[in-house]
C-alpha cells in the first residue's frame, strides 16, 4: 500500500503537465522524470524533432534559494501555478508566497514577503496583474509597477471572498468588476 503513495507508485500513472501559449509555443514538463531531474521544456510544432529546456535547471534554483531561508538544497523546479499568456513569465508560491519567474533570464522576482500565507494567485489574461487572496480578501499585483493593492477588507473564516480560479476571481479579471466591503460593482 506505501508504494502506491510513493513517488515510485505515482509515476505509474503520470504523463506530461502541458500548456499552449499565444506564440504556438507548448511548455511541457514530463512527470513521469524523478522530481530532482525535472524541467520545463519548450515544443515549437513547427520543428517537431525539436524539444529543448526553458532554462538550466540549477541556474534556477539558485535563484530561487537566494531568496528564501532554507538550510535543505532538496529544491527542484516545479510545474508553476500559472503561466503569462506570452508565455514570459511562470507564477510560483514558495514557503507562502508568492514569486514570478521570468523565463528569459531564469530570474525569480519575489512578489509577497510576509508570514501570512498567499494562495489561488493567478494572472490576469493580459499577464500584466496577478490576483491571489490572503486570508480570505482578495489582492492584486501590478508586474510593471510593482505595486499590491487589496480589494476586499471583510475576509474571515466565513466570509471567503471567493478564490481567483473560481467565479468571482475570473469575472474580476474578464469584466473588471470592483469588489468593495464585500459588495460587487461591475464597471462597464
Amino acid at each position: 500500500m506505501d508504494w502506491l503513495y510513493s513517488d515510485q507508485g505515482k509515476s505509474v500513472g503520470a504523463i506530461y503537465k502541458a500548456e499552449w501559449m499565444d506564440d504556438n509555443f507548448l511548455y511541457l514538463m514530463d512527470m513521469r522524470v524523478p522530481k530532482e531531474d525535472r524541467t520545463i521544456l519548450k515544443f515549437n510544432p513547427n520543428s517537431p524533432n525539436e524539444i529543448s529546456p526553458l532554462f538550466e535547471a540549477n541556474k534556477l534554483m539558485n535563484n530561487l534559494m537566494s531568496f528564501i531561508n532554507r538550510d535543505d538544497t532538496t529544491m527542484y523546479v516545479d510545474w508553476p501555478k500559472s503561466f503569462s499568456s506570452n508565455g514570459k513569465y511562470g507564477l510560483y508560491i514558495y514557503e507562502g508566497d508568492i514569486f514570478i519567474l521570468d523565463i528569459n533570464t531564469a530570474n525569480f522576482l519575489r512578489v509577497t514577503n510576509t508570514p501570512i500565507k498567499e494562495k489561488s494567485a493567478r494572472f490576469s489574461p493580459d499577464g500584466k496583474n496577478i490576483a491571489f487572496i490572503r486570508e480570505n480578501d482578495l489582492f492584486t499585483y501590478n508586474i510593471k509597477k510593482q505595486q499590491e493593492k487589496r480589494l476586499t477588507y471583510n475576509g474571515s473564516e466565513t466570509t471567503l471572498n471567493g478564490t481567483v480560479s473560481g467565479f468571482i476571481g475570473k469575472r474580476f479579471l474578464e469584466d473588471k468588476i470592483s469588489v468593495t466591503g464585500g459588495l460587487m460593482t461591475q464597471n462597464r
